[in-house]
């Protein structure tokens, strides 16, 4: 599996979108699919690898390998190993990681756990707006959209840093909901912004095709 924090490949993203979309609706599998498009990570990834400590970066370095490697449950345990002293935006960094290994592992709840310990980290508000995020993404696979929606809203407003990606999960939300009319105008927005990063507005372009004509 691609490292969640990298970009993948364009021509490979649009084929699953479109295959989802054909599925399930346009955009669904949001945590799965579409974090990790790697919108986020890269960055904050780059910045903390500047500021901590060698050992530390081998120890986060080395449990992505191990995911990468397709050793799921060994990467969480890696992951869960840094601790939050190790520089607490560096340990938000590490928990979503650590997420992403205990939800390919099939262990969601843990995935969430490691999601929400981010909430008690003297983080950066956008790592814990992005945990928050990706915590609802998961919740979307065994909750009512229609609770999930509300809770997304407030995270696409302007300014938020990770508006682009929750107005696209909304967007899910909203075509499960029915309203197919809100969800395509999201769907639009996104692909008009030229402030949102390349590989959403991709996604929300081939999304686009999935809506009725007319």
């Amino acid at each position: 599996m691609v490292d969640i924090f990298d970009e993948v490949d364009e021509d490979v993203r649009r084929e699953r979108m479109q295959q989802s979309a054909k599925k399930y609706g346009p955009i669904v599998g949001f945590f799965v699919v579409l974090v990790i498009a790697g919108v986020a990570g890269t960055t904050l990834w780059r910045e903390y690898q500047e500021s901590q400590a060698a050992a530390a970066g081998d120890a986060y370095l080395a449990a992505g390998a191990l995911l990468a490697n397709d050793k799921a449950q060994e990467a969480a345990t890696a992951f869960a190993a840094i601790p939050n002293e190790a520089g607490d935006g560096y340990a938000a960094l590490a928990r979503m990681r650590e997420a992403e290994a205990h939800e390919k592992a099939g262990n969601r709840k843990a995935a969430l756990q490691a999601l929400h310990a981010v909430e008690s980290l003297e983080a950066p508000d956008r790592y814990k707006e992005l945990a928050k995020l990706l915590a609802l993404g998961l919740r979307s696979y065994d909750e009512d959209p229609a609770t999930l929606l509300p809770l997304v809203d407030p995270l696409t407003a302007e300014g938020r840093p990770w508006r682009a990606l929750a107005n696209e999960y909304a967007a899910m939300l909203e075509w499960k909901l029915g309203k197919l009319d809100a969800a395509k105008a999201r769907l639009e927005a996104i692909s008009a912004d030229t402030t949102a990063p390349i590989g959403l507005r991709t996604r929300a372009d081939a999304a686009l095709t999935a809506f009725p004509k007319g």
